[in-house]
């Protein structure tokens, strides 16, 4: 599915390593595909959500502090 990234998508890589070739080609073919890359490697748990709220940004439905679903 990395082929089909385009420029404008966001490819989210999560607590993947910088040593192993797979982790390193998918970085490379979403890069070069034009795709925006987000890594994240340290507490995953709390920060993957961080992230996609960030990356979602406001919903005009959404009150303030109002969990994502």
């Amino acid at each position: 599915m990395v082929f089909a990234l385009e420029p404008g998508d966001v490819f989210l890589v999560v607590g993947c390593s910088f040593h192993t070739a797979i982790a390193c080609d998918l970085r490379d073919i979403a890069k070069a595909r034009g795709a925006r890359v987000v890594e994240i490697q340290s507490d995953a748990a709390h920060n993957v959500r961080k992230t996609l709220e960030a990356l979602r940004g406001p919903r005009p439905d959404a009150a303030p502090g109002k969990p994502m679903r």
